[in-house]
């Protein structure tokens, strides 16, 4: 325990209230134990204040730092302990950098215990943050923040909708506040909208399958009776289907093939995929095909200029990676990915689905992904020059 708060008091440098409540737990435990004695006082000499001129130094040091970092780049680290430096002189400021981090990290859960004061109880957590929220409605990101985890903390229903709705009415915060929204909202099954009882293909997609296509005999599915991944009435109807004919949203990556060729390989997959569904085919080339894809749409993501490896659309957890797992596949859930799907809404012609939208209307039953093979080069081969574009191609080809 003592260990605990030496470490944090080290990287903080301030009196904050989470070592404050520490210490104060950890008098009760010392009784007459000397070694604890001695971890008690030593904590409290390293906890003491920063002087206002090392602090002012301090400051001054990290404000250059960050001054001195390229736009594109961002450091979380310094941005906390500028917002740690500044919370005793400057809130202003402080908060400031709080907004920076959230506009980054997204309910950053480390920031939502900070800026509710490390309370536990949740009322007490939803007023400190609720004052937050108003007294720093300057920063877009901060505000938004606190009034959905004021949202996600109330126990009614109707106390979190009233938060979320204050949090959606908040103007220029990240467009991931509003998508965190949407999934809290959408997922409540009181809040959600319906799809209507008649779909009316788009003006571009009127050729293309899709709910609007969708046959009123129950031997097929989908149908106008069901159309969703997982609907009850797939089980309670599975002996009456003759034939699957599941929709597929196709997302390419690959800079190095061309439309054509894409298209007969997609073809050949579905063909491929359809011959292999005959019942006892071998025995009767006669059986019917169970499984007939139907390629829903042809989201191509390629590079304008490029021609060789994947996209720099490839959503990355880390450009500078080179092996493991890397893709964030939450990044296709996003408005920006649903502008790149580009189905227009029927509820609302405002917007664009999103991934999930499409899944839950039965516009869509499975996404397929088209990529270049990895081809690794090693990198002390590559001049300077190649190098970065080298590492994010690679870093674009580690999917998992």
């Amino acid at each position: 325990m003592a260990l605990f708060v030496l470490v944090r008091s080290i990287y903080c440098k301030s009196i904050n209230r989470i070592v404050l409540t520490q210490l104060k737990s950890f008098t009760t435990s010392i009784n007459n134990n000397p070694v604890r004695f001695s971890a008690w006082v030593l904590c409290i000499a390293i906890c003491s204040p920063l002087h206002a001129d090392d602090r002012q130094t301090k400051t001054a040091e990290l404000e250059a730092k960050l001054a001195a970092q390229p736009a594109e780049s961002f450091d979380v680290n310094l941005n906390q302990q500028l917002r740690d430096l500044y919370l005793p002189i400057n809130v202003k400021k402080s908060m400031f950098h709080a907004d920076a981090i959230l506009k980054r990290n997204v309910l950053d859960d480390y920031l939502r215990r900070v800026l509710s004061n490390w309370e536990k109880d949740k009322s007490k957590s939803i007023e400190v943050l609720s004052k937050r929220a108003m007294e720093h409605s300057e920063f877009a990101n901060l505000s938004a923040a606190c009034w959905i985890w004021s949202g996600d903390l109330s126990e009614s229903r109707s106390d979190a909708r009233s938060f979320y709705s204050k949090a959606w009415n908040v103007k220029g915060a990240y467009n991931g506040y509003r998508e965190a929204l949407e999934d809290r909202l959408a997922m409540d099954s009181a809040n959600r909208k319906p799809w209507p009882k008649k779909f009316l293909p788009p003006k571009e997609m009127s050729k293309t399958p899709g709910p609007w296509s969708d046959p009123t005999r129950t031997s097929v599915w989908p149908n106008t009776s069901s159309r969703a991944n997982s609907d009850p009435w797939l089980a309670e109807h599975h002996d009456e289907i003759r034939l699957m004919r599941p929709r597929v949203l196709v997302i390419n990556f690959s800079n190095e093939h061309t439309r054509e060729h894409l298209d007969r390989m997609l073809k050949q997959l579905v063909d491929t995929l359809g011959e292999s569904s005959r019942y006892h085919g071998y025995r009767n080339p006669k059986a019917p095909v169970f499984l007939e894809y139907q390629i829903f749409k042809f989201v191509d993501l390629r590079d304008p200029i490029r021609k060789d490896g994947n996209s720099n659309k490839v959503p990355l957890k880390d450009p500078n990676a080179t092996s493991g797992f890397n893709t964030m596949y939450r990044q296709f859930f996003t408005f920006e990915f649903a502008d790149n799907y580009g189905v227009p809404d029927p509820r609302d012609s405002e917007r664009n689905l999103r991934l999930y939208e499409l899944l839950d209307g039965g516009f869509v039953h499975e996404v397929w992904f088209l990529r270049t093979r990895p081809r690794r080069l090693p990198l002390s081969a590559l001049s300077k020059s190649s190098k970065k574009a080298t590492i994010r191609r690679q870093a674009s080809e580690n999917w998992g």
